[in-house]
């Protein structure tokens, strides 16, 4: 069962990717930032129009199965706050 906090967290990360026009993208190369993330690798990056209405970052030869299509795209109604 997921917790209110768990969606209020994920409700963040979805407004913060619509407002500031981003994505979630990966890189090994990307260092870890504190208080975005204590992992190395994960940067937000702007959105270009390859991203689409994906929430991450959509490389070259990148397939994404049907499933991740349904988890990575945006919500078309966004969690109010």
């Amino acid at each position: 069962m997921t917790s209110k906090a768990n969606f209020d967290k994920i409700g963040s990360l979805i407004r913060k990717l619509t407002v500031f026009n981003q994505v979630l993208d990966f890189d090994p190369d990307y260092p870890a930032v504190p208080r975005i993330s204590n992992t190395p690798g994960f940067a937000f990056v702007p959105r270009t129009e390859t991203d689409k209405n994906y929430m991450i970052k959509i490389r070259p030869g990148v397939k994404i199965t049907k499933l991740g299509e349904k988890l990575w795209r945006l919500p078309q109604n966004l969690p109010k706050e």
